[in-house]
């Protein structure tokens, strides 16, 4: 083993070394040190006159970004999930709105088609899973896969306008009621507040 395999060999240890101390360490402390060593890395190339381009393309660097992403965990919408009571609620409330405006759950939960036909019946559902069981709109958010609550902000806005201006296609009393019933008979905790519409 030549000198510079055998400093790869002390790299992919000492970077396993880091991980395995992310939790004693913390994981922005162990981070830190991993992006340190890359840095040091770096700068040792430069003095032996070695071309420093961020790393060149190779299994090291492979190694490197591998023990950041570890020490990162998944991205944050990964991160966190729903609760299983509150994803049975949500889920519910996704069927009966499916059922009832002519639509299927997985178009409720194409979030990157704009066409009416599956925006609205989205919005829709959003709105009422926030307002009936109890679901902050971040856990909304995740159960439909968004990054953050703004979408389900907007649309309990936008719905809320147009039951409040009478130009919703829908009849939302009688989907609220829909979904309070299946709510209830599942035995999922539903909000007394009655809806706008009601």
């Amino acid at each position: 083993m030549n000198v510079i395999e055998s400093f790869h060999q002390r790299l992919r240890v000492e970077s396993a070394v880091f991980v395995a101390d992310a939790d004693s360490l913390g994981r922005d402390t162990a981070r830190v040190a991993v992006r340190r060593g890359i840095d040091i890395l770096q700068a040792r190339l430069a003095q032996l006159g070695e071309p420093v381009v961020a790393f060149a393309p190779t299994r090291e660097e492979d190694a490197a970004q591998r023990v950041l992403a570890a020490l990162e965990g998944p991205p944050r919408a990964e991160r966190r999930e729903v609760l299983p009571s509150v994803g049975r609620a949500l889920g519910i409330v996704d069927e009966v709105v499916a059922r009832e405006l002519g639509t299927t759950v997985a178009l409720l939960h194409v979030t990157k088609c704009r066409e009416p036909r599956v925006v609205l019946p989205r919005q829709v559902a959003m709105y009422l899973a926030y307002m009936l069981t109890g679901a902050s709109m971040t856990q909304v958010a995740r159960f439909y896969g968004l990054q953050d609550h703004t979408t389900v902000t907007y649309s309990r806005d936008k719905i809320e306008d147009l039951v409040l201006q009478g130009k919703l296609r829908y009849d939302a009393a009688k989907l609220e009621a829909a979904c309070r019933a299946a709510l209830t008979d599942a035995g999922c905790y539903v909000s007394k507040a009655r809806l706008v519409a009601a």
